[in-house]
């Protein structure tokens, strides 16, 4: 007899704050609110305790919380079948090593990075994402997937020859899309 191990991922939003504005971003933040990290805990413990699951981080932009370490910490230490604790992200803070560091050490597992083509922010945040993906290497902080939006199809090219040039350890998962009709973008085709 076989038994199945139910392993569900939980998205679950923890601020409206973010560094960018993604023109497909779904997320038009009202204020400038985290959520309190109480709150979130009593959400996560309503959930059935026989369950391990994924608990995922998410939000506008989940690394601008000035608490995300002790929130990380507190998820590890008081949820007990959290199986791994991962966030979705565009990945600029994780440019800065220490804070990378931080993160993992306080009990992050995995980021799961928007990256876009580099023309969608810019060199600037596209440069500080990339390096972002790098420090994953000195900090044991795992790449679940990146996901690229294209502004027009004819980035897909640039962006292909991108991930043709990721080292083979950064994950197994990328997906690509255009963006889409919703959150900031207007209605006329791009």
């Amino acid at each position: 007899q076989h038994v199945h191990r139910i392993s569900p991922t939980i998205l679950f939003e923890i601020t409206d704050r973010c560094n960018l504005q993604c023109p497909h971003c779904y997320h038009l933040p009202e204020d400038n609110q985290d959520r309190p990290i109480a709150d979130i805990i009593n959400q996560l413990q309503s959930f059935p305790s026989h369950y391990f699951y994924q608990a995922c981080l998410a939000g506008a932009e989940p690394t601008l919380r000035k608490d995300l370490n002790e929130l990380c910490s507190e998820l590890k230490h008081k949820i007990k079948n959290i199986s791994d604790l991962t966030m979705v992200t565009n990945g600029i803070k994780f440019q800065n090593l220490k804070f990378t560091k931080s993160a993992f050490d306080a009990g992050l597992d995995a980021a799961c990075i928007g990256l876009n083509h580099w023309s969608y922010q810019g060199e600037k945040v596209h440069t500080n994402q990339l390096k972002g993906i790098q420090n994953r290497k000195e900090t044991g902080l795992d790449i679940g997937y990146i996901g690229y939006t294209l502004e027009t199809l004819n980035d897909m090219e640039e962006v292909l020859e991108e991930i043709g040039n990721f080292d083979n350890d950064v994950t197994e998962t990328y997906r690509i899309r255009c963006g889409s009709f919703i959150g900031r973008s207007s209605d006329s085709q791009r």
